[in-house]
């Protein structure tokens, strides 16, 4: 059961992602995160390839990689997660 909750949160952040680089304050915003979870994700994310980072000024950007945006459309393919999903009215959807 956790391990579902944590693969739903880390597609949740790779479908915000897939519209925008995002610093992490907006990620926490749109996905009512926990720093400390957020964290987590991001770093897990970024090990698996499938995030990356680039400094602007104070803050940390994240995108998503190409392998992210393969790995939003198989779990799309094969039903593992719906590919379009709403977050606070924010309709996401892979790109």
């Amino acid at each position: 059961m956790f391990q579902d909750i944590t693969v739903r949160e880390a597609v949740s952040i790779l479908f915000a992602l897939s519209i925008t680089p995002l610093c992490v304050c907006a990620i926490k915003s749109i996905l009512k995160m926990a720093d400390s979870k957020l964290s987590y994700h991001l770093d897990d994310l970024k090990l698996a390839g499938l995030v990356s980072t680039e400094t602007q000024g104070r803050f940390i950007v994240y995108s998503i990689t190409d392998m992210g945006r393969k790995l939003l459309w198989t779990c799309g393919r094969l039903g593992t997660t719906s590919p379009k999903r709403k977050i606070d009215g924010i309709r996401l959807e892979v790109a």
